[in-house]
């Protein structure tokens, strides 16, 4: 009996850190990490606007995705400060229409950061 008080004690160490802030709640989202929220949430409106009824399924998997990143964005429980601020010049870039600086700073956020961005989704 007292072995398997052990092992939950492990299996719960180990398991994923619980959220701050439940999943689609914003109002903790920190002022640095807006600017991606702002442009990345516009453009998704706009997408979900403007997409044909066959591509539904990849709108949806997409604002999924998009919601998951927002959610440890407001939870500040993923992604490194350095990270952020590069998103953030990233979505600038992107605003601006300067898409070589842009894919630049993409390719090296999944050359340098890509261990922050692999995650399990949350329920």
């Amino acid at each position: 009996m007292h072995e398997a008080a052990g092992d939950q004690q492990s299996l719960e160490s180990h398991a994923a850190p619980v959220p701050k802030h439940p999943p689609g709640d914003r109002s903790h989202m920190p002022p640095r990490s807006l600017p991606i929220v702002d442009l990345l949430n516009a453009d998704m409106q706009r997408v979900k606007a403007r997409a044909p009824a066959n591509f539904q399924k990849q709108v949806n998997d997409t604002e999924k995705r998009l919601n998951i990143l927002f959610d440890h964005l407001n939870n500040q429980d993923l992604l490194k400060e350095d990270t952020v601020d590069s998103m953030v010049e990233l979505s600038r870039a992107l605003e601006a229409r300067e898409y070589e600086k842009a894919q630049a700073l993409h390719l090296d956020l999944l050359t340098h950061k890509t261990d922050q961005f692999v995650c399990q989704e949350r329920d």
